[in-house]
């Protein structure tokens, strides 16, 4: 497969994480990292050293993804910027310990771990939950610091696991959603930061990393919108189906690990 057409397939993808990513708060991982599994072996990419590659690659994407759905949230005043600015330290250096986790770990566990992720939250968020308890207190930064973990380790957004805690916390969807797209933030500029300054880790493809954040930008305020109209319900059950859409992909190509 030529770089020409693999170049315009992650700036398809880009549009469509970039959608998700206003809608649903997830960074774009849950899309890019397939998609990234079935085009980096073409470009050359030895298959030993393709997970890693592939969580430089999708950190990368973040970035724009998420600076774009955090500044349409911003605009929508949907955010609690002094409960994200308690989280950042934690959630900075989550990531720094995920991006060395990364390096660490053998490649098939690196995709275990993504596929462990979402298959877990998607069944989460499929199933009925009761009416959230307005006065629990908001997620700490044991929360962040885990989160930026494992987002920086798996390639991907935490709003699987913090969008189910702000709910229990009494916000609504779309305000967990928004909080979420912060966190996702910080673990992109944290995982890609760390990555850079790790000897030997495997690098980020900035081409398709770059076409997929150009997407993404495009994408993303869309995203913004259709999550203050939206019904909650629908919301969760969408993003249910899109975590275990995404695991089931993984899991199809963890033999060519």
């Amino acid at each position: 497969m030529n770089i020409e057409y693999a170049t315009l397939a992650c700036a398809a993808a880009g549009i469509v994480s970039g959608a998700l990513a206003g809608l649903l708060g997830i960074g774009g991982g849950l899309v890019v990292m397939p998609l990234l599994y079935t085009f980096l072996p073409d470009q050359g990419i030895d298959p030993a050293a393709l997970p890693r590659v592939a969580v430089a690659t999708a950190l990368a994407a973040m970035l724009p993804t998420t600076l774009s759905a955090t500044w349409a949230q911003h605009r929508r005043h949907a955010i609690d910027w002094p409960w994200a600015a308690r989280m950042a330290p934690a959630t900075l250096l989550g990531t720094a310990a995920g991006a060395l986790a990364a390096m660490q770990l053998q490649g098939a566990a690196l995709s275990v771990v993504f596929v462990a992720y979402a298959c877990w939250c998607g069944m989460r968020m499929l199933l009925p939950v009761g009416p959230p308890a307005a006065a629990a207190a908001m997620p700490g930064r044991w929360l962040a610091l885990f989160v930026g973990g494992l987002g920086a380790c798996a390639g991907m957004g935490c709003a699987l696991i913090v969008v189910p805690c702000l709910m229990r916390s009494g916000l609504q969807m779309k305000h967990a959603v928004a909080n979420s797209t912060v966190l996702n933030l910080l673990v992109s500029a944290g995982g890609v930061l760390s990555l850079s300054l790790l000897p030997g880790h495997g690098p980020a493809q900035w081409v398709l990393a770059g076409s997929i954040g150009v997407g993404a930008v495009l994408g993303a305020p869309c995203g913004v919108a259709c999550s203050h109209r939206m019904p909650v319900a629908r919301l969760r059950r969408g993003f249910g189906l899109l975590t275990l859409l995404a695991g089931a992909g993984m899991l199809m190509k963890l033999s060519w690990v």
